[in-house]
């Protein structure tokens, strides 16, 4: 494969020059911008074009990648547009789905896995491809529900505080169906972030069961958290297969259950009285 030139764009000094040095020994040409204007720059200037764009989503401003991403795409469409992030919010999450970036890597990211994914977008970038029948984000989850739970799994297991308590998997997961279910149903009916809120059991019963697990509240926040970006993973894995016409409203209505369902979690967790389960 010919020298490929690389873009790279993150705010975090030692990020950046550790990235730098390590794409260059696996034989990239790498140009590393700290700012989305000194991006913009070399974007706009270059007299060879880049062939991969990789950008901090925040740097520090919430959209900052969105804007790198979005003049590259304008600039060059053939290169392959890379965004990184650790948490990304929903919101964030549908920009850069809708911006048509090839992939959204979260951090910290492992220097093979994305070696392997540059070139392997590369090698693919010039095939033409069939677009599959589009499909609503609820049949995407519905038909990806087992690789969400294990995404979250995943995350969960890699983090301290979560598995300080000891449970096994089907402990640690077996609320997730039931909530990924709700959501799909909720997704499928007319779309409404007002009045699209019906009450879950399985949020109430995950909220008073983690109380008797001894999770804190917090931690209960942070799986929430982490259950929103396995969702905003899984649409990135089937992003070829995704209705872009009902994209944004389905991400909203996506973030909007998620919250609601912790809310109800919580709740349960302190014992607050609730409203009853809707028939």
């Amino acid at each position: 494969m010919p020298e490929v030139r690389v873009l790279l764009v993150d705010d975090n000094v030692s990020v950046r020059t550790t990235m730098q040095q390590v794409l260059q020994a696996h034989g990239f040409e790498v140009v590393a911008d700290a700012n989305v204007n000194d991006a913009l720059r070399h974007i706009a200037t270059a007299i060879k074009p880049f062939d991969v764009l990789l950008s901090d989503l925040h740097m520090p401003g919430k959209g900052d990648g969105l804007i790198v991403a979005s003049a590259m795409r304008h600039a060059n469409p053939r290169a392959i547009t890379l965004v990184m992030s650790g948490y990304p919010e929903m919101s964030a999450a549908a920009a850069a789905i809708l911006l048509q970036a090839d992939h959204v890597l979260l951090k910290p990211i492992e220097i093979q896995p994305l070696i392997d994914l540059i070139r392997e977008k590369l090698i693919k970038r010039d095939i033409p491809r069939t677009r599959d029948i589009a499909e609503t984000v609820a049949t995407i989850l519905e038909h990806n529900g087992a690789a969400t739970v294990a995404h979250w799994l995943e995350r969960v297991n890699a983090n301290e505080d979560l598995t300080h308590i000891a449970l096994t998997a089907e402990e640690r997961t077996g609320h997730l169906p039931r909530l990924i279910n709700d959501l799909v149903r909720r997704l499928r009916k007319p779309q409404s972030l007002e009045s699209g809120r019906v009450a879950s059991a399985g949020a109430r019963e995950h909220g008073a069961l983690r109380r008797e697990q001894g999770y804190s509240a917090a931690m209960i926040v942070e799986e929430s958290r982490m259950l929103q970006v396995s969702i905003f993973q899984t649409l990135q894995n089937n992003l070829t297969k995704v209705d872009f016409s009902l994209l944004l409203m389905n991400v909203m209505v996506v973030a909007d259950e998620v919250d609601w369902q912790l809310t109800q979690a919580i709740r349960s967790y302190v014992g607050e009285q609730q409203a009853p389960l809707a028939a």
